[in-house]
């Protein structure tokens, strides 16, 4: 063998997201590109003296998300716990969303934000009774 993989994963499901969607049980990877793909008996030669090999233990390997522009991580800050709910059904008013913060800063430590998501003029009745006023 020419070159070994520097990782194998076998014994799980690898979701290849190919055309078909198919599913495989190994996946190798060399200088940080997927190398091949398919069943234990397809990968094991890849395995060699310096390769790391991870047993799944029948768990699920899925395909890594490259975001660049980290909406996965705006999306973790911008949900409960981490972001105070304002959307509807959660608050109907101006009133609502004040007294949720309130209660937020008793929970939080002095200096720390608090965040919140999802007011919607639509839905705060300050704000149906009065188009011009906002949150």
């Amino acid at each position: 063998m020419d070159a070994y993989a520097d990782l194998v994963f076998l014994g799980g499901r690898v979701v290849t997201v190919d055309a078909e969607f198919s599913v495989a049980s190994a996946l190798a990877v060399t200088g940080g590109i997927i190398s091949a793909v398919g069943e234990r008996d397809d990968v094991a030669p890849l395995v060699g003296p310096g390769s790391r090999v991870i047993d799944l233990r029948g768990a699920t390997l899925l395909p890594g998300i490259n975001d660049s522009h980290l909406h996965g991580c705006a999306l973790g800050m911008a949900t409960p716990p981490l972001s105070l709910d304002f959307g509807h059904p959660a608050v109907s008013s101006l009133a609502d969303v004040a007294e949720a913060v309130r209660e937020a800063t008793g929970r939080v430590p002095d200096g720390q934000w608090i965040t919140g998501h999802g007011w919607d003029t639509g839905y705060l009745d300050e704000c149906l009774g009065d188009p011009s006023k906002l949150p």
